[in-house]
């Protein structure tokens, strides 16, 4: 028997002018009717906090989400988290007009930042049969549970490739190397930390190095830092796991295009209270930097490659913590446990390490002796110079993330040789 095609409707539950969306329930209804498709929606959920990953256990299980778009969609914090959870784990989405104009469609298409994907003309609900949208979207649903598919077994494959690390990690050490520095505006350290960095802790901002639509790689996709921090920093505040750093990003980045412009630079918590990035690296911030560009129509990544575009990653890094600084470290969204944590400790927040990454190594394909000048040199010029603002930033220690021997013996080297000058 032929697998069935699970298909996802998102949906805003109400229109702009608050009305319930009869529509969405209409399309669901008719998509439910082909016994080739198992058909989930939102509907009649049971009342409790399980609803929420229900939901999105539902989403990351789907061959293909069926996006049901109505005048003011794009307004719904809802289904842009289902979006951003669905680009996440690789499941195609197919945008549907359901009585609205074309334009009114393209419209709300480009404010969800899916202004690419191809989508059929509006449905006008009252005069389609559920025979006739059947005929339409049979089709792309079909090919988007092929993709989906394809997908999958090439995310098998990465998974398989990476059980076994092609470079063995060196051992843990937060300061495997160290120079301390006299600069212009004071004292600092520069740490060659060694090793997994998340086999460490007493640093107090992350640096991630993420991709220009700041979406972060997938939880199990454990091979990759940012996939790490995912997965570390979710919340389990609620009784079940919680997407905490990327929906935090996902409100810092509303409002602006993507993918934004390499270099942009965003802050959020490590997930509040109960995550494990709090409790047991004891790490207080991440700051997410655009550092990889991401070509989706060709499901590829380009990695940073020029002098400029690593020292200016690396600079941008520095003035978003000067930043969380100057913020007293209270950058999370309003009533969430992130923020009563971050107002809490404001009084005496005042950070002293941060991490950063090697920008352009790993899966960038750079290697530590091209990159490393680029980064040391950044770090000494930020703080030698006018950028730096002593009187908010109060870091002192800065480690430099270093995962293999190899690696580590090049950037103590490189930061015995680093001229301050």
């Amino acid at each position: 028997m032929a697998e069935r095609t699970r298909v996802f409707v998102c949906y805003r539950k109400k229109d702009a002018a608050g009305r319930e969306s009869n529509n969405a329930y209409k399309l669901f209804e008719y998509l439910r009717e082909i016994p080739e498709y198992d058909v989930w929606m939102d509907e009649n959920l049971d009342p409790g906090f399980l609803w929420e990953r229900t939901i999105y256990e539902h989403l990351v299980s789907s061959h293909v989400v069926v996006l049901a778009i109505s005048e003011g969609t794009s307004q719904s914090e809802w289904v842009r988290r289902e979006i951003s959870m669905a680009m996440a784990f690789s499941v195609p989405i197919i945008p549907i007009g359901l009585n609205i104009d074309e334009a009114t469609l393209q419209a709300e298409l480009k404010a969800l930042r899916l202004s690419e994907l191809q989508h059929k003309k509006p449905f006008n609900m009252g005069s389609h049969t559920a025979r006739a949208v059947a005929i339409e979207l049979a089709p792309p649903i079909q090919r988007a549970h092929e993709r989906s598919k394809a997908a999958n077994y090439e995310l098998i494959k990465k998974i398989a490739a990476t059980v076994t690390p092609p470079v063995k990690p060196a051992k843990p050490q937060l300061s495997a190397a160290k120079r301390e520095l006299a600069l212009a505006t004071g004292p600092l350290t520069i740490h060659i930390a060694s090793g997994d960095i998340f086999h460490l802790n007493g640093y107090d901002v992350l640096v991630n190095s993420e991709n220009d639509y700041m979406q972060m790689a997938r939880i199990f996709d454990m091979a990759s830092i940012s996939s790490n921090i995912r997965h570390l920093g979710s919340s389990t505040e609620r009784g079940y796991i919680e997407d905490t750093i990327q929906t935090e990003i996902e409100r810092a980045v509303s409002g602006s295009p993507r993918p934004v412009p390499i270099g942009t630079t965003f802050l959020t918590s490590s997930g509040g209270p109960t995550s494990k990035l709090f409790k047991l690296n004891r790490v207080s911030h991440v700051v997410h930097v655009a550092a990889v560009q991401a070509i989706i129509a060709e499901h590829r990544i380009v990695p940073l490659r020029s002098e400029h575009q690593i020292r200016d990653c690396t600079t941008s890094a520095l003035l978003s913590v000067q930043d969380l600084c100057r913020a007293r470290g209270v950058v999370s969204p309003e009533g969430t446990s992130q923020r009563r944590l971050q107002e809490g400790m404001a009084s005496s927040f005042k950070p002293k390490s941060v991490v950063l990454p090697l920008f352009g190594t790993g899966r960038g394909g750079q290697t530590s002796a091209v990159v490393g000048p680029y980064v040391l040199r950044a770090i000494a010029d930020f703080f030698n110079g006018p950028l730096c603002e002593r009187e908010h930033m109060s870091i002192t220690d800065v480690y430099v993330s270093a995962f293999s021997d190899e690696d580590v013996a090049t950037m103590s080297t490189l930061l015995h040789e680093l001229e301050t000058a």
